[in-house]
This record gives structure tokens, C-alpha cells and sequence, in this order.
């Protein structure tokens, strides 16, 4: 994963949970680098080592803090120089996730070394006839179904659209078909 991922997290720690806890995961994960360099490309089991001992650190189950990571990294994302990026998504919910495998083209652009997941998008309604989107999601790394659920739930919020999202499917956590609805304002 690139550098910018490890960074990332190590904001959310820091703002969420502070230095003391940061300093504890990376020692805990076995993490000598005192930075990472965002451009750079690093071994994705060194990120999954951090994501394992924060949530032993923090004592949440590595689901529910690759949840909380994901929302934050949307708010860390636009902050890190990614809001010129996001804005070319769409100004709304529904068209940036329609626009996820484009954002990720041009992002590869820039990130030669990029794997990105895939996403198919379906609009669609639930069973209440209310409207909803379903999100098809592959990747080439394993166990990062949560995060994506994360990510969904700060699109929300970024676009000031709250959202329930559920799991219906997931393979070898590869693979996820997502159900992303709108939540009313009264929820």
C-alpha cells in the first residue's frame, strides 16, 4: 500500500486516540519507520500488522476499527490534498460512488504502482421501494471489506447524505456486494 494509506492512519490514531496509543501500535506491529512517505510504496502486511495491533491496542475488533479508519479517511483524505481529486467524483453522493472506478483510473495516473478495487454500481430500491444504491466491490487484498463500509458512511456524511450500509455478500474478503441507503433526516 502506499505510504499515504499508513499516514493516514497514523492521523486517525492520532487524533482519535493520541501519540501514547500511536506510538504503542507501531511498537506493538513491530514498526521501526518514525514516518511514512506518502508516494511511497510499502508492504501491504505492514499496514495490516498496524491495523491488527491498534485494534488489540484499542481494544475494538479489527471489523469495527477498519469501520472507523474508513470514515476518517474521508475527512483525511480531502485534507491531505485529495479535495481537488474528491470534487472530481461529483457533488453528491450517488454520482461519487458512480464515479469510484474513475476516481481510481486517474489517481493511478499519479500512482503507477496503484491497485485499485473495483466497484459496479447499481441503482436500485429497497424493499420499502425507497431508493438505494448496491456496490459491487473486488480487490485484490483481503480483509478490507470494513474499511470500504467505513468509507461509505463518510461519503455520507461529506456530502451531508447519512447512510445505512450493510453487508449482503462477502467472499474470502475479496469480494463484497454493499447496500448503501439513505437514511431520513429523522433517523
Amino acid at each position: 500500500m502506499f505510504g499515504l494509506i499508513n499516514r493516514a492512519f497514523e492521523r486517525f490514531i492520532l487524533r482519535d486516540y493520541g501519540a501514547e496509543s500511536w506510538n504503542a501500535i507501531r511498537h506493538a506491529a513491530n514498526i521501526e519507520a518514525s514516518t511514512f512517505i506518502s508516494m511511497d510504496v510499502y508492504d501491504d502486511e505492514m499496514s495490516f500488522r498496524l491495523f491488527e495491533a491498534a485494534a488489540q491496542h484499542l481494544a475494538y475488533s479489527r471489523d469495527d476499527l477498519l469501520e472507523r479508519f474508513g470514515e476518517s479517511w474521508v475527512d483525511v483524505g480531502a485534507s491531505a490534498g485529495f479535495g481537488p481529486v474528491m470534487r472530481l467524483g461529483g457533488s453528491n453522493l450517488t454520482d461519487f460512488i458512480l464515479n469510484l472506478d474513475n476516481l481510481h483510473t486517474r489517481l493511478g495516473l499519479t500512482f503507477s504502482a496503484l491497485r485499485p478495487p473495483s466497484f459496479r454500481v447499481e441503482l436500485t430500491s429497497s424493499a420499502d421501494h425507497s431508493p438505494c444504491i448496491r456496490l459491487h466491490y473486488r480487490s485484490d487484498r483481503q480483509g478490507l471489506t470494513s474499511f470500504v463500509v467505513g468509507v461509505l458512511r463518510g461519503l455520507g456524511k461529506h456530502f451531508n447524505e447519512p447512510v445505512d450500509v450493510r453487508i449482503e455478500q462477502a467472499t474470502q474478503g475479496r469480494q463484497a456486494s454493499f447496500l448503501v441507503q439513505p437514511l431520513s433526516r429523522h433517523e
